[in-house]
């Protein structure tokens, strides 16, 4: 998947909108969500599964982001943030831009908004998602007010672009209609915005209508693939194996690096032992919400019809009875969805046994059940921020993880530094190796104990002397150096940072 497909809405802190935007992401397979007003619960933002993640600041809640991917890497910009703006910096296929969720209050002036936004706008590579609130026939209102000719004027100057495109529908809709509801791009992602529209089929809930559009992003030659493999060493054909390798290893020395023995077992395992695929759930699978039937199906159907009749009838006396219809029928929807939720919920819970420590509903009753984790850019000792996920994880592993300064060894340290300058023989090297269950789990390069112990017996020399080389001139190979640090969130925090 080359792009991400993003959804903007603002839900009016409704819970019954948040259910039906639980549903539309799951369908619609959304990866991105930009929130205005979303519904939450003592101050935190709710009615999500605990698996996405949720960026938002602290105090009042006015905007959010939710990212439902788990390939996509994301850091909240704290110092962009507040409880009407969200900030984040998105890395996905080695692209990196930053996107914003914003609510313009009318209980704020606008200049003070855009100003927040001047301070964003320094970075090229940026999307943002805004309620603002204002009105103008640029973006294909009806009307322009005062506020959206500031904003007109504000955007021209700014070289920022807006992709609303002309369409009918209009992005909120009450007894009047308007469209308030902006998707911004500066010029360095106006290419990648595509796909910008609103769905006349699609119900919210909510008097704002869903506004979705992809960002496409060019696959990258080094972009990795989840799909992993395993080496099928049951059909391996050992001869081939090591008549491939003696060849390919023509010359070899003291100097030979880690990247070239590697890729020489490599060839010649992908040359003499077939693969098979490893297949592990990735737990992001896009499901329909669980609480979702047929008759919601069938109902959401009618609502669709009904709305759409009574938009597209202009005589009054029929529209307001056809507006009657739609209104009693989308109540029903509404009533209908917290029913099925309730029914999901008591139907869930009376098959599991609450009173058993392991299962998940005694670790949801009991508070353990933890949310999706996000980073967000972290206060330095100077008092700036980090400006970027790069920065921000160079940070954390810096203070987290010390460098090994001798200076403060004990004597325990200092004895065991003397016992690893006695380098291993073959016969230890060869015997440490054959210790490791071959059944387990191999690396990313899929090579496992039982071929590395096959490599070994072919060339004892050339890995006893790369091993003894690193041990002895403190070195780590960096194409050996993948590693995974798993951080928690402090307590009462939200966010680790």
């Amino acid at each position: 998947k080359t792009y991400l497909q993003c959804l903007q809405i603002n839900v009016q802190r409704s819970k019954l909108a948040t259910s039906q935007l639980c549903e539309a992401i799951s369908r619609l397979a959304v990866d991105v969500v930009l929130i205005q007003e979303p519904f939450t619960v003592n101050n935190k933002v709710a009615g999500f599964p605990n698996y996405y993640r949720i960026y938002s600041r602290e105090h009042r809640k006015r905007a959010a982001i939710l990212l439902t991917n788990n390939e996509v890497m994301a850091l909240l910009m704290q110092q962009f943030s507040d409880e009407d703006f969200v900030c984040i910096e998105i890395n996905f296929k080695n692209t990196t831009f930053k996107l914003v969720s914003a609510y313009f209050s009318i209980d704020n002036s606008l200049e003070t908004d855009l100003l927040k936004i001047k301070r964003i706008i320094k970075a090229n590579n940026l999307v943002l998602s805004v309620d603002t609130n204002s009105r103008s026939i640029s973006w294909f209102d009806r009307v322009t007010n005062r506020s959206g000719k500031i904003l007109e004027d504000y955007l021209a100057a700014r070289n920022l672009f807006f992709s609303n495109n002309n369409v009918d529908i209009p992005t909120f809709e009450t007894s009047g209609k308007s469209s308030i509801d902006l998707t911004l791009v500066t010029n360095g992602m106006l290419s990648y915005v595509k796909d910008w529209k609103i769905d006349p089929q699609e119900i919210s809930l909510s008097d704002h209508n869903y506004i979705t559009y992809k960002i496409s992003l060019a696959r990258t030659q080094h972009s990795q693939n989840n799909q992993t493999f395993i080496y099928n060493i049951n059909k391996a054909n050992w001869g081939k194996f090591a008549i491939l390798l003696k060849t390919k290893l023509v010359k070899y020395d003291a100097n030979f690096i880690a990247e070239e023995l590697e890729e020489i077992i490599k060839k010649s395992a992908n040359c003499s032992i077939p693969k098979k695929n490893n297949t592990r759930s990735s737990g992001d699978s896009k499901n329909s919400v669980c609480w979702w039937s047929e008759e919601l199906s069938k109902l959401r159907h009618i609502v669709r019809k009904k709305r759409r009749l009574y938009q597209r009838t202009k005589e009054e006396e029929i529209r307001n009875i056809r507006k009657k219809e739609y209104n009693t029928i989308k109540n029903l929807y509404q009533d209908k969805i917290k029913e099925e939720k309730l029914n999901s919920w008591k139907s869930y819970f009376s098959q599991v046994n609450s009173t058993n420590p392991g299962s998940t509903a005694y670790i949801m009753v009991s508070g353990k059940l933890k949310p999706a984790m996000t980073v967000s850019t972290i206060k330095k000792g100077d008092g700036t921020f980090t400006a970027d996920l790069e920065e921000t994880l160079n940070v954390i592993v810096e203070n987290m993880l010390p460098q090994d300064d001798t200076s403060q060894d004990e004597e325990v340290h200092r004895k065991l530094r003397e016992e690893v300058k006695l380098l291993p023989n073959r016969e230890e090297v060869r015997h440490t190796i054959a210790t490791f269950n071959y059944k387990k789990a191999s690396g990313e390069d899929g090579l496992n104990t039982l071929i590395l112990l096959k490599a070994f017996d072919l060339l004892p020399l050339s890995l006893t002397e790369l091993y003894n080389r690193c041990l002895g001139d403190g070195i780590f190979p960096r194409i050996w150096k993948l590693s995974k640090v798993i951080l928690t969130n402090k307590v009462g925090k939200e966010n680790i940072c």
